[in-house]
């Protein structure tokens, strides 16, 4: 129950009950990424993959902060 939990606390809003579409959106994107990486092992870089992950990783950060203004006050 507590992985469920802190996971519901990551994909909402500020309210905690509504889901955040970006939150959403990057943590399905960081999924992918990752599934893609792994699929990928024999020909890993990590070099390629810190650079992909911490461009995904800002654009995340950036769209949730672009967006703070319009979630629900609790």
């Amino acid at each position: 129950m507590l992985i469920a939990r802190v996971a519901h606390d990551c994909l909402t809003g500020v309210d905690g009950q509504t889901y955040d579409p970006a939150r959403l959106s990057g943590a399905v994107g960081t999924a992918v990424f990752l599934a893609l990486a792994i699929a990928n092992w024999p020909r890993f870089d990590p070099v390629e993959f810190g650079t992909g992950y911490g461009l995904l990783a800002t654009g995340i950060g950036a769209l949730i902060k672009l967006k703070q203004d319009t979630e629900p006050k609790s």
